[in-house]
């Protein structure tokens, strides 16, 4: 669960980018969040959702029962890697990696046993098996985004728990009939 309350966020210009704002997101929401250009969406994401990628001038932003706000920089690498999985716009996928490897990586730093394996597992329960051994060159947008989902999946799931990733990834497949076998 993200607890955020009273969160500012002032630059050195004073420039308010965030003014008091509080909100609950709770475990399984999906959340959306709409607005104009420079009316903070990203700040907010970068501050709370992202694990504390950028520091509040004020406020507070607990997860999973842990505060962030003035969290010693040392410990947020780790909050980051535990708790969330990044999905950017480009995907960030590494160009001379496959499919495969790529969402191997990810599980190797999440310490899941048998990486490849359960690489091979998430990509097949999205409709990508056919695509284990592709470059990120030779895929579409939507198939990029799949791999890159499967990846965070990976990462956001304790090791000893494959069935809660391949949900993860399942839940993706749902929102996407592009990847849903036919």
């Amino acid at each position: 669960m993200v607890i955020v309350r009273d969160l500012v966020k002032t630059y050195g210009t004073g420039a308010n980018a965030l003014n008091g704002v509080s909100m609950d997101v709770n475990a399984g929401e999906v959340l959306v969040l709409m607005g104009p250009s420079g009316s903070g969406k990203t700040i907010l994401i970068s501050i709370s959702i992202l694990g504390g990628i950028l520091t509040a001038t004020s406020g507070s932003v607990t997860i999973d029962g842990r505060e962030i706000v003035g969290m010693p920089e040392k410990e947020l690498p780790a909050l980051r890697r535990d708790l969330f999985g990044f999905i950017f716009q480009d995907f960030t996928l590494f160009p001379a990696l496959t499919a495969l490897e790529n969402v191997a990586v990810m599980c190797r730093l999440k310490n899941v046993p048998h990486p490849s394996r359960q690489a091979a597992e998430l990509l097949e329960s999205v409709g990508l098996g056919a695509k284990l051994k592709s470059y990120p060159a030779d895929l579409s947008g939507g198939q990029k985004q799949g791999v890159a989902m499967c990846g965070r999946c990976c990462a956001n799931a304790s090791g000893d728990f494959p069935e809660r990733r391949r949900g993860c990834a399942e839940r993706w497949r749902s929102q996407d009939s592009a990847l849903a076998p036919r």
